[in-house]
């Protein structure tokens, strides 16, 4: 018998994941100390998510910006999160994320906001890698470390 989250949305997958880990997560930041894990964390939720992305370019048959704009749209349309485009064109992305569930999530379950980050926010350089090698992430602002918006700028370098 094969059990399917097929039906879930990416954040109620998020909500599962992170409820799961997060104690995993404290009992080794306990018995090693913060720094190394979160560091080994960090290493294996990027190996993970650039995989992710080229899985994803794949399935989709593009790994254009025009492609990651449209899966962009998918998480907006399940309520993931809400952004406004800035600019769109075939060499540059730049949105502006004005609600994150995400971050919703880790206030609502009471997790540091630097595990937040590293679970969550941080895997977005590594998605992206992933997808396209030529698309770069710039990123200085997330609401989870308590910004009002996450500034994404995608640009193709050639």
């Amino acid at each position: 018998m094969k059990v399917s989250n097929d039906n879930l949305t990416l954040s109620e997958k998020r909500i599962i994941e992170i409820k799961a880990i997060v104690p995993i997560i404290m009992a080794f930041i306990d018995k090693f100390g913060r720094d190394k894990t979160l560091n080994i964390l960090r290493e294996n939720i990027a190996k993970v998510t650039e995989e992710g992305g080229r899985t994803t370019a794949a399935d989709m048959g593009d790994n254009s910006l025009d492609a990651f704009a449209k899966l962009l749209e998918e998480f907006k349309k399940e309520n993931s999160v809400e952004f406004e485009i800035e600019e769109q064109s075939e060499n540059k992305l730049k949105l502006n994320v004005t609600k994150c569930k995400f971050a919703e999530i880790i206030k609502e379950l009471n997790i540091d906001v630097d595990l937040g980050y590293e679970l969550l926010c941080a895997r977005d350089f590594a998605m992206i890698k992933g997808f396209n090698p030529n698309i770069k992430l710039t990123r200085d602002k997330t609401i989870m470390r308590g910004d009002k918006i996450c500034n994404f700028c995608y640009e193709l370098i050639k």
